[in-house]
């Protein structure tokens, strides 16, 4: 296997089984298998969502270990991105809106 990938881990909580399968999963690939995990939460808030708060510290000890980490803040990029570009189309529209009227007024035409 050339890599796992882990997406939106913690958005549902989990239980200490879950907890306790991903705290083995770096000794099963370590050095054989590239590993992704993308979590909205940071490290301080995983304790409740594996359900045992003295683990957590030795996981993240095992899964950090010859790691890049990447930190982008809380928000989901996905719903930054599609705010963002809802706004940018939002804006055109009104841009082309005040175009269209300053057209009619100097022409004195009205448009379809």
């Amino acid at each position: 296997m050339d890599a796992i990938v882990l997406d939106e881990l913690g958005y549902l909580p989990s239980s200490k089984n879950v907890g306790q399968l991903l705290f083995h999963l770096p000794s099963k690939t370590y050095k054989k298998t590239s590993t992704l995990i993308t979590a909205r939460l940071t490290f301080a808030k995983w304790p409740p969502i594996f359900g045992d708060a003295g683990m957590v510290p030795s996981l993240l000890d095992r899964m950090t270990h010859h790691c890049h980490i990447v930190e982008t803040g809380e928000d989901s990029w996905r719903m930054k991105n599609d705010t963002l570009l809802r706004n940018l189309i939002l804006a055109h529209k009104r841009r082309h809106s005040r175009k269209q009227h300053r057209g009619q007024a100097l022409t004195g035409a009205a448009q379809p």
